[in-house]
């Protein structure tokens, strides 16, 4: 890029949207075209609270007041009807709390195995020669989760060939926790109710949002499911370049929201 500033999270969020109304004063031959901005409030009050929380609904007026003020310089500027804006989320989020945990050290007793990661996904990696017995006794025990080797992990995920991948994935039901024995008892003690995001993208609690408004966008447009893969080969058929070809995205499945 042009111009990059560290990301700081702590750095008020005014700031940042001043910030991009500081780039877009710029003399046009230095102007940035591309600007991307970024604020954490609502994944973060959703992860200590749950997204249907009053503390949630907060963030979103915080956030809609600070989109207000983007919007306002950019008229200000007379740069509204010139500017192209999307908005745009990584993932949606939904309710958990700690009566929705799986221990699955407690559930492998006996087995001597390495866990990673903790929450909707875990990982499972037996010791040599135990893979059969430890996949027989989570496919005994797994109740509110699904468990797979590697390779017959369902082809959406697309997360069965990278060698870090453990031999045994586990994925667990919306709203429930994968847990190691330390992991579930910090839990049990950090939090009662909250949110996370991570489960099955198939489920409507973890699709995010997509919003855009500009001179290339149709106006008042209902999109639908939007796939965020496709929003890059959206932003290169903007700006008239080629995307590179050895990506998932495809503009095909985007394209109706652009006028014509």
């Amino acid at each position: 890029p042009t111009y990059r500033e560290m990301y700081e999270h702590n750095r008020p969020y005014d700031a940042r949207v001043q910030g991009v109304l500081d780039w877009l004063q710029l003399p046009e031959a230095e102007r940035p075209h591309f600007i991307t901005l970024y604020f954490h409030e609502t994944d973060s009050k959703g992860h200590d609270f749950g997204p249907d929380s009053p503390e949630v609904n907060a963030a979103i007026k915080q956030l809609d007041a600070l989109l207000g003020l983007l919007l306002d310089g950019l008229q200000k500027n007379n740069m509204l009807d010139k500017t192209n804006i999307m908005i745009t989320s990584d993932h949606g989020m939904t309710n958990v709390d700690i009566e929705r945990i799986i221990d699955v050290q407690q559930l492998l007793d006996g087995f001597d195995c390495q866990y990673h990661e903790i929450g909707p996904v875990m990982m499972v990696q037996p010791k040599p020669g135990e893979l059969d017995s430890v996949y027989q006794k989570l496919q005994q025990t797994a109740k509110n989760f699904a468990v797979y080797k590697r390779e017959d992990v369902p082809e959406y995920f697309h997360f069965s060939k990278h060698p870090f991948i453990s031999d045994i994935v586990l994925i667990a039901e919306m709203g429930w926790s994968l847990h190691t024995t330390g992991s579930a008892d910090r839990y049990r003690q950090r939090h009662k109710t909250g949110g996370n995001h991570g489960y099955d993208n198939h489920h409507m609690d973890m699709h995010g949002i997509f919003y855009a408004m500009g001179p290339n966008f149709k106006s008042g447009y209902p999109t639908g499911t939007v796939r965020n893969i496709d929003v890059y080969p959206l932003l290169c058929e903007i700006f008239g370049i080629m995307p590179r070809q050895n990506l998932d995205g495809d503009l095909s499945r985007i394209a109706f929201v652009l006028k014509k």
